[in-house]
């Protein structure tokens, strides 16, 4: 789960009432170099690289673990996946969190 308030939202700013969140889609500036993108922090460029080493390991070996970083872990019925966060990755309970139970 990509969790960076400061990340630009792909389609603008978001409105003040929503306070600080991430906006659906904002890794995608994290992922790409865009032309027209605004500059990173030192805080987005290393969790942008983070991001990155995950994807890059998944694409080329289908698991996403090694180069150093606490492991992602595979998706069950634990409901764990791992935030990434600028200065953090850590695991994180989707049901709890998202409030899942509401849903089903």
């Amino acid at each position: 789960m990509f969790t960076d308030p400061t990340a630009p939202a792909v389609a603008g700013p978001l409105p003040p009432h929503m306070g600080e969140v991430t906006a659906h889609g904002a890794e995608t500036f994290a992922l790409f170099d865009f032309v027209d993108a605004p500059g990173k922090t030192a805080g987005q460029r290393a969790l942008a690289e983070r991001v990155v080493g995950y994807w890059t390991r998944f694409v080329r070996t289908g698991d996403p673990n090694g180069g150093g970083g606490p492991p992602w872990p595979r998706l069950d019925g634990t409901d764990r996946a791992l935030e990434l966060a600028q200065g953090a990755a850590r695991p994180y309970d989707m049901k709890g969190g998202h409030h899942c139970g509401l849903w089903f």
